[in-house]
């Protein structure tokens, strides 16, 4: 369970790694993965949204 959780969580981050720009399409892209394998962990999906949320907000206030 872990091994896969990592994994998602790696492949995201390494696809922002050399960024130059966060986009809303690369903050979905990772959001969606990461929520994946939250999901694939069996974490109950209303905890998972309220974690993407929440990070999406602060995320929001930091790209302003």
């Amino acid at each position: 369970m872990f091994s896969l959780l990592t994994q998602k969580f790696t492949d995201a981050f390494s696809w922002l790694s050399g960024k130059a720009i966060f986009s809303n399409e690369s903050m979905e892209l990772v959001f969606s993965t990461v929520k994946e394998g939250l999901l694939d962990a069996d974490v109950p999906y209303k905890i998972v949204e309220t974690f993407a949320n929440d990070i999406k907000k602060e995320l929001t206030k930091l790209l302003i």
